[in-house]
């Protein structure tokens, strides 16, 4: 039987390929959906998920099993490939790569309430940067291919 605690809370944040703006907001239940059952193949929880046009905020409790790589990988291929897969008339690809940082137990309600909330985030340009990837992110100089 296992005897392990995990409190383990990380704040991933990855992008779309060339940061294009390709999340619309009725494309988010979809990739919500996909991100909360992916990360529990892992026995990892989706506390928060939240989206703007070009990237996305995912909140998780993570298990100490599974890489933080292997989970985010996973989430990022399953998404693309049911998007793709039901959306024919756009393509989902992510860029390489990931920011994961992760957080305090005594500030998980300020970071579910900052990944919830992106898209407004965006719009009126309140952003942590301390949770966001920045733009000279070597995750954003991605050649155009």
């Amino acid at each position: 039987m296992r005897k392990v605690i995990d409190r383990l809370f990380v704040h991933v944040v990855w992008a779309t390929r060339r940061r294009l703006p390709l999340i619309l907001v009725e494309d988010e239940a979809l990739i919500r959906a996909v991100l909360v059952a992916k990360s529990q193949e892992f026995c990892c929880e989706a506390i928060a998920v939240g989206f703007a046009a070009d990237h996305v905020h995912v909140l998780l409790r993570a298990d100490t099993r599974s890489s933080i790589s292997s989970v985010v990988g996973a989430l990022k291929g399953a998404s693309a490939f049911v998007f793709n897969k039901r959306t024919r008339s756009r393509v989902l690809l992510w860029q390489a790569g990931f920011a994961a940082i992760t957080v305090s137990p005594k500030d998980l309600e300020t970071v579910v309430g900052y990944v919830s909330d992106q898209r407004a985030k965006h719009e009126r340009d309140a952003l942590a940067e301390n949770l966001e990837l920045p733009l000279a992110s070597p995750l954003n100089r991605e050649p155009i291919v």
